[in-house]
């Protein structure tokens, strides 16, 4: 599993998202914007790694940011997974995606359209911290 963890101790007292993109150019953005907004971010390729990380980590995150379509196991798998388990199934998660496909299905998902838009994600984001 190639997980990026959070870069220091200091990162385990800000809120903590889980960060799921195939795409490297797009995680590192992202990774970078939400570190600088003052998350601490764990980052992974696909659905199975971020299911690995959430099964076998002892923190949680207040979100999942997962993308919709990518190898291995996509979105709406990590999804169903994460749903299915009892240990996780509060974890809220955000989907991002290119895609005309309609995701607005999956009960309790917050869709965001790629390219993301700062406010829209610092707002999904935010609702969650303050939980």
């Amino acid at each position: 599993m190639d997980i990026e963890p959070f870069a220091s101790d200091a990162a385990s007292r800000r809120p903590h998202v889980l960060i799921v993109e195939d795409q490297a150019d797009a995680r590192l953005m992202t990774r970078e914007l939400l570190e600088a907004m003052g998350y601490a971010t764990t980052c992974v390729e696909n659905g199975r790694e971020a299911l690995g990380f959430l099964l076998e980590s002892d923190r949680r995150p207040i979100v999942v940011l997962t993308d919709l379509m990518m190898p291995i196991m996509d979105g709406r798998e990590l999804v169903a997974a994460v749903r299915a388990n009892p240990a996780l199934a509060a974890i809220p998660i955000v989907m991002m995606t290119a895609s005309s496909e309609r995701c607005l299905e999956l009960p309790g998902i917050r869709v965001l359209r790629k390219p993301l838009s700062f406010e829209a994600l610092l707002e999904a984001l935010e609702a969650h911290a303050r939980r």
